[in-house]
């Protein structure tokens, strides 16, 4: 019995001691996201159209600056993606095209966000055995919600680099991930390695994409305090295309979808997650569904401000 007591306590301290190692690990990539400098080339699979995708990109890094492109024989092939904290270019080359978006929200803010979650007990992290990625010893983080289920995987190696990771949804379906293949710590940048790409003679376009839905795309007109647009995506849920507008003030962020019809397809709100709220609205053809880490009124106030 004392044997068993035993096992059970160091069973339990080993578990506390590997959760305050994930914790640490993901501590150790949010002071180091600020400062990264590098040259790689990375494997990133999502899902588009409700399809898996997997494309080969090229990426250079100056810290809160940089720039995505992509091989010859890449479906992506004259793209070109420049972020910086203010703006964020996208260069199509058969439509000799620029769009002008939004800064798209650092790295790190996620990061930190994933540590109040973890604080909070909304979250879990256990560190796992490292593995060697693109050459790099890389320790293994899983991140899951208080029912175990894992929600994250992170590989860091000892710079506080991400060298790999993975996005999964409800019933552990992958949703995305990334991985270096190849990564130089050590790089030489050209003096126009992050301008705005693309030549000088190209359009540009200075507003959000309309994705070629048959709708026009809506905006909110107010927002919180401090609070800007991040970014926008879309993707298919039931068949149907459904726009997502991505927002945040650098510590909380909400979302809101909106598609035709009368009432919305399922958003995975079941889920119940802590600290989450969510809203809806439907006018003129089309639904609203907000969702976050805001107050409900918040997300009703946005939602009303749709016009």
């Amino acid at each position: 019995m004392k044997a068993v007591v035993l096992a059970t306590v160091c069973f339990a301290l080993v578990a506390a001691g590997a959760c305050q190692d994930a914790k640490d690990i993901i501590s150790r990539a949010v002071r180091s996201q600020p400062a990264l400098r590098y040259k790689g080339v990375r494997t990133v699979d999502v899902v588009v159209d409700g399809k898996p995708v997997r494309l080969v990109e090229i990426v250079s890094r100056d810290r809160d600056r940089s720039r995505t492109t992509y091989p010859a024989d890449s479906p992506r092939k004259g793209f070109v993606i420049v972020d910086t904290p203010r703006d964020r270019w996208e260069y199509n080359a058969e439509r000799n095209e620029v769009r002008r978006l939004p800064g798209r929200r650092p790295d790190h803010m996620m990061l930190r966000e994933m540590i109040r979650s973890l604080a909070e007990g909304r979250m879990q992290a256990v560190a796992e055995d490292p593995e060697s990625i693109a050459g790099r010893r890389a320790r293994r983080v899983r991140v899951s919600d208080p029912r175990g289920n894992t929600m994250r995987r992170l590989w860091v190696d000892a710079s506080g680099m991400i060298l790999k990771s993975e996005q999964f949804g409800p019933g552990g379906r992958k949703l995305a991930g990334f991985v270096f293949t190849r990564i130089d710590l050590n790089p030489t940048f050209a003096a126009d390695e992050f301008d705005r790409p693309g030549p000088k003679d190209a359009r540009v376009i200075d507003r959000p994409p309309s994705f070629g839905v048959e709708w026009r795309v809506r905006s909110p007109e107010w927002l919180p305090e401090n609070f800007s647009e991040v970014g926008r995506g879309l993707r298919r849920l039931a068949g149907r295309p459904v726009v997502m507008m991505h927002f945040s003030d650098g510590r909380k962020n909400f979302t809101v979808f909106q598609g035709q019809g009368a009432a919305p397809p399922n958003l995975g709100r079941e889920d119940g997650r802590p600290g989450m709220a969510d809203a809806s609205r439907a006018f003129d053809g089309l639904w609203f569904v907000g969702i976050g880490r805001v107050e409900k009124s918040t997300l009703e106030r946005v939602l009303k401000s749709i016009k």
